[in-house]
């Protein structure tokens, strides 16, 4: 649409100028368009010398000629095909391709964004930015409410700044939230009020913060994009979701402005509901179970998920965290891995560097503790992976008596310093431990006495892999009618419909795979070595390769499915019993050889 609004050629760079975004933004989307377009109408591939050429299905093209088309910026001209130049004039393109922002021509006056208070409400099409200055160039205290400052896009030794696509892709009305290097902390909240000229990008402020946000807690929330705003005078993205955690932040702590409004572009209330019964579809779980592990995480606080690889410890425990809080809100949830190296000062309080000294930081648990204290009314849920693989006393120190339902609420002195540290009554720890593993130790009794332990088991009996199992086999006779529809009418005709008829040789190696499990579980209980710790989890066959369709059943790719289900047993189940059986050669033998015979020739 923007090709066409451009007038139907263009160069990639001649877009990225005139509409923001990068020039390999266009390629990319090019690229995507053909292929889509191939992959919908039958089209043969396009091949070309780097690979497919699926930007010819749509566009023709050739290069620019700098003798005939003169200091033409980019190095290949797009053109719309006749075709879709005509599609694209008999719809409404213009109203979606929004109006051009010609960066590479001289600044326009400030723009006229609408201030609601001290914020301005984001345009449907605005971004949100975070910016770090550099103090020997500006301080944000240094200018008023309503006024105008500026970014050099060079440094003070004229070298180009890093990260220039950023700067060339801010607009007017985007929100920035500011931070200072030294502070370490959000301290002001700007809004940019001119396309940038090339030269300098420029901010109108908007707000000095009463009560800075410490970098630490921006992090929490926004780690993927803050990896480079340990730089100076760095300008980042940060998502619509990142944006509206942060805000959470600042309001309360800003309560005689209003509250920021959240992103137009992507609102991030309300969550998606989620319920007992969602809970019960995804995860393999019984109702009466679903009721004993709720009880047991209500009133202990702390419950441990135990069992053998492959149950869904992991996929159950962030959905129980959703049942509970009643919708999906991931804002309320933090996930951890427990390992060997992971240290008291990564978990509740210690010295970190910052620039040429150190200072004293909360860990991700404390850090959440006071987020959840801050906000009593409603649950949140810390998660623990592989939580007996680190030294949990070392890990924990004071934590170990304040995590205890008894001690909620009670305030303690941390001995290594900072401030006086709570675990609120409304924070749920939900940890996850593998019982298969030799390698780790037992939980202490300490510890044990302050957790509840919910053992998760093999779900092969129950009424979500039965309707999964039914589902896989349902998908691949239809593939195979799709293949052989003569044969598959047939074999309806003789059965009585497509119910019964899915007893091809695939299917029946699917609930053949299922039984020799489910008998290979008895014996890995019944062997005095292992015991139930060590069963085979019903997730190790959740990964068939089903596809979404909006009929009754679900589709599937027959091809991938035969090699999803030889690697299943080559590489994952096989390797296991290797691990388990390594001094039982006789008993390895047998499950070898009745898990390949599964496998058989091609189908």
């Amino acid at each position: 649409m923007r090709l066409r609004a451009f007038g139907g050629t263009a160069t990639c760079t001649q877009l990225a100028k005139a509409y923001g975004e990068e020039p390999n933004f266009y390629n990319t989307a090019g690229q995507e368009l053909g292929r889509h377009v191939r992959e919908a109408r039958r089209i043969p591939e396009l091949s070309g010398v780097d690979g497919p050429k699926y930007w010819a299905v749509p566009f023709l093209g050739r290069d620019v000629d700098p003798k005939t088309d003169g200091n033409v910026p980019g190095g290949f001209f797009w053109r719309l095909r006749p075709e879709l130049a005509a599609a694209l004039d008999a719809t409404d393109w213009a109203a979606d391709a929004g109006d051009p922002v010609r960066l590479d021509e001289p600044s326009p006056e400030n723009s006229n964004v609408e201030l609601p208070a001290w914020l301005s409400a984001p345009r449907a099409d605005g971004r949100y930015w975070l910016l770090s200055a550099n103090t020997k160039e500006w301080n944000y205290e240094d200018y008023k409410i309503g006024e105008e400052f500026q970014l050099s896009l060079t440094k003070l030794n004229g070298d180009p700044r890093s990260g220039q696509k950023h700067y060339r892709s801010a607009r007017p009305g985007d929100v920035v939230l500011c931070r200072k290097k030294r502070a370490g902390g959000l301290t002001a909240v700007a809004v940019v009020s001119r396309a940038q000229d090339g030269k300098a990008i420029h901010f109108k402020l908007l707000k000095i913060l009463e009560c800075p946000i410490e970098h630490q807690k921006l992090k929490e929330i926004a780690v993927k994009s803050l990896k480079g705003m340990e730089a100076q005078g760095t300008f980042l993205p940060i998502t619509p979701d990142e944006y509206a955690a942060i805000v959470r932040l600042i309001a309360p702590n800003e309560a005689n402005d209003p509250v920021l409004p959240a992103p137009a572009t992507a609102p991030c209330a309300p969550c998606i509901p989620y319920g007992e019964a969602d809970f019960l579809h995804e995860v393999w779980m019984s109702e009466d179970d679903l009721r004993k592990l709720k009880g047991l995480l209500l009133h202990k606080k702390n419950v441990i998920l135990q069992g053998p690889p492959g149950v869904g410890k992991t996929y159950a425990a962030k959905r129980l965290a959703w049942a509970l809080a009643g919708e999906k809100d991931d804002t309320r949830i933090r996930c951890v891995q427990f390992h060997q190296s992971y240290s008291y000062e990564d978990f509740v309080w210690g010295f970190k560097p910052d620039g040429e000294g150190f200072v004293g930081r909360d860990g991700v648990f404390a850090e959440f503790c006071r987020r959840a204290a801050a906000d009593p009314g409603k649950p949140y849920f810390f998660i623990i992976d592989e939580i007996n693989r680190g030294n949990l006393s070392k890990i924990l120190g004071e934590a170990l008596m304040l995590i205890e339902a008894d001690h909620r609420g009670e305030a303690l002195q941390l001995a290594s310093g900072g401030e006086a540290f709570t675990v609120p009554e409304n924070l749920y720890i939900i940890g996850m431990m593998n019982t298969a593993d030799r390698s780790i130790a037992i939980i202490d009794y300490a510890l044990r006495r302050r957790f509840g332990f919910f053992t998760v088991r093999p779900a092969f009996k129950s009424d979500g892999f039965r309707q999964y199992a039914d589902r896989v086999k349902q998908a691949i006779a239809l593939a195979e009618a799709a293949e052989a529809p003569e044969a598959s009418q047939k074999a309806q005709a003789e059965e009585g419909g497509l119910e019964t008829s899915a007893r091809s040789e695939r299917c029946e190696r699917f609930k053949r795979l299922v039984g020799a499990i489910v008998s290979l579980n008895d014996e890995i209980r019944n062997d005095p070595t292992l015991g139930k710790g060590f069963e085979v989890g019903h997730s190790f066959l959740a990964g068939a390769p089903l596809k979404t369709s909006d009929s009754e059943y679900v589709a599937i790719d027959l091809e991938a499915f035969d090699t999803w289900f030889a690697n299943l047993i080559d590489y994952e189940l096989l390797p296991l019993l290797e691990e388990y059986w390594y001094d039982d050669e006789a008993k390895l033998a047998h499950w070898t050889d009745r898990l390949t015979a599964l496998v058989g020739s091609p189908w």
